[in-house]
C-alpha cells in the first residue's frame, strides 16, 4: 500500500510541477499537455524499475514501445488523435469503474500498470506500461488474456461452442466489402511506405489504392470463396463473414483470378501460378492449381487453415458448433449465419479428412508477424480477435480427436 500511495503521489507531484513550470516560466511549444502528462508516466515507470534494482528503457525506447506498430496503439489513441479532442489520462489502483471517463480517454491502473481506453461499450484493456520487465518495456497486446478469460473449456465440442460465443459477441463493428478495401493500408500494412501486403507471395504491391483489374494490382480475396460459402455471402453488396476483415485478404489480380474458386488442397504435377507486374510478366510463386484445387506455398497454408478455422467457427449458426448465442448483429444473424462444412472450401473425401489436412498446415507454418500485426488492427475495427491466431493450438484442442 505505502508503494501505492507513493507512486499516486509522484503523480500527481510531477503532473503539479509540470503545470506550474509551464505556468510560470513557460513550456516548449512543442511539448502538448496530453505529452507532458506521458512524459509523468515515463517517470513513475522509471522510478518504479529502479526501486526494483532493474534499469529502464530511454524515454524514447519506452515510448516507441508504448506505440506498437507506427504508433497505431497506446496513450495517444489510434492513430495518435486521443488528446487532441480532450481526452484524458485518468488513474488509480484498481481497474476502472464503469461510470468512469468518457469515451476516448484513457486509464492507468498504477497498482498493475494495466492502461485501459474507454470506447461506447465500456473500458477495454490495452496493455501493460511495464510489460514483462523493465529491460523488455511495454507491451501492447490488445489484452489478449482478458479477451480469452471467458474460455473455461479444455477441448472438443465445449471448447468450439465457447470460442463461438466469444467471437460473435465481441464483434461488434460488422465491416462493408468496401471497408475490406479502405482498411487495407492499415490491416495489411508494407513497411516502407504506401503498399500492402499480398496474401499467397507475400510480396509488397506499391501503391495500395491501385485495386482494379489490372495486373500488378489488387482485389480482395475471399479465402473461403462466395460460391463456396453455402450461400451466406452473396452479391455486390457481400456483408456478413463475407466482409470480415479476419476473412477477406489482398490478392493480386492476376494471381486472384486465376486461383477462383479453387478448394483447397494438395497437387502433384500441377500448374504454376504467380502474380504478376504491372507490365503483365510473371512476378512471384504463390502456389500451384490442378483440376479445380489450389496448393498455396508452404509458408503462407498456416495463414490459410487459421482463416478457415475461424470463418467456419464464427459463421456456422451456434447450434452447429455447441455454442449458445450468434451475438448481437443488429437483427442480421439470420442473413449472416447458416451452415458451413470444411469440404465446402477443401477437396478431401470427408469432413474428417479435410480437417487432418488442415490440422497438418496449421503445424507446418506457425503464426508469422504478419498475421499478428493484422490480428491486432483487426480487432481495433471489428472488436473481436482470431483465436486460431493468438493460440494456433486451440485447433488441435478442437479437432485433433
Amino acid at each position: 500500500m505505502k508503494n501505492r500511495l507513493k507512486i499516486m503521489a509522484s503523480f500527481v507531484l510531477v503532473t503539479v510541477l509540470l503545470f506550474c513550470v509551464c505556468a510560470f516560466v513557460g513550456c516548449n511549444q512543442d511539448v502538448s499537455p496530453e505529452d507532458a502528462k506521458i512524459h509523468a508516466i515515463y517517470d513513475l515507470y522509471a522510478e518504479n524499475c529502479a526501486a526494483e534494482g532493474e534499469t529502464p528503457l530511454t524515454y524514447d525506447a519506452w515510448l516507441a514501445s508504448i506505440k506498437g506498430a507506427k504508433g497505431d496503439a497506446g496513450p495517444q489513441g489510434p492513430k495518435g488523435d486521443a488528446g487532441k479532442d480532450g481526452n484524458g489520462w485518468l488513474y488509480g489502483d484498481t481497474e476502472p469503474a464503469s461510470s468512469l471517463g468518457k469515451v476516448g480517454d484513457l486509464y492507468l491502473n498504477y497498482s498493475t500498470w494495466d492502461v485501459y481506453t474507454k470506447e461506447a461499450a465500456g473500458w477495454t484493456l490495452r496493455g501493460n506500461i511495464k510489460g514483462e520487465g523493465c529491460s523488455t518495456g511495454p507491451t501492447f497486446a490488445a489484452g489478449t488474456e482478458t479477451y480469452y478469460a471467458p474460455i473455461t473449456a479444455a477441448s472438443g465440442t465445449e471448447l468450439l461452442g465457447q470460442i463461438h460465443d466469444l467471437i460473435t459477441t465481441t464483434h461488434t463493428y460488422y465491416a462493408s466489402y468496401s471497408d475490406c478495401r479502405d482498411y487495407a493500408p492499415t490491416t495489411d500494412y508494407a513497411e516502407g511506405g504506401k503498399s500492402i501486403v499480398e496474401f499467397y507471395t507475400h510480396e509488397t504491391i506499391v501503391e495500395y489504392t491501385k485495386t482494379g483489374s489490372d495486373a500488378g494490382r489488387w482485389n480482395r480475396e475471399h479465402v473461403w470463396p462466395k460460391s463456396l460459402s453455402n450461400n451466406l455471402w452473396k452479391g455486390s453488396n457481400t456483408v456478413g463473414g463475407g466482409a470480415d476483415m479476419h476473412h477477406i485478404r489482398p490478392s493480386e489480380v492476376k494471381m486472384n483470378g486465376v486461383r477462383g474458386d479453387d478448394l483447397y488442397g494438395e497437387v502433384t504435377g500441377g500448374s504454376a501460378i504467380y502474380s504478376k507486374t504491372v507490365a503483365g510478366a510473371d512476378s512471384k510463386l504463390g502456389g500451384y492449381h490442378a483440376g479445380g484445387v489450389f496448393e498455396p506455398n508452404d509458408n503462407v497454408k498456416g495463414d490459410v487453415a487459421r482463416i478457415l478455422f475461424y470463418v467456419y467457427t464464427h459463421y456456422n449458426t451456434y447450434a452447429n458448433v455447441h455454442g449458445t448465442t450468434n451475438g448481437n448483429t443488429n437483427g442480421q444473424t439470420e442473413n449472416y449465419f447458416g451452415t458451413l462444412n470444411f469440404t465446402h472450401i477443401v477437396s478431401a473425401s470427408s469432413e474428417a479428412a479435410a480437417i487432418e489436412l488442415l490440422l497438418r498446415w496449421n503445424a507446418l507454418d506457425p503464426v508469422d508477424e504478419i498475421e499478428t500485426k493484422r490480428n491486432e488492427e483487426v480487432f481495433k475495427i471489428q472488436h473481436n480477435r482470431n483465436p486460431f491466431i493468438d493460440h494456433p493450438e486451440l485447433a488441435s484442442a478442437i479437432w485433433a480427436s
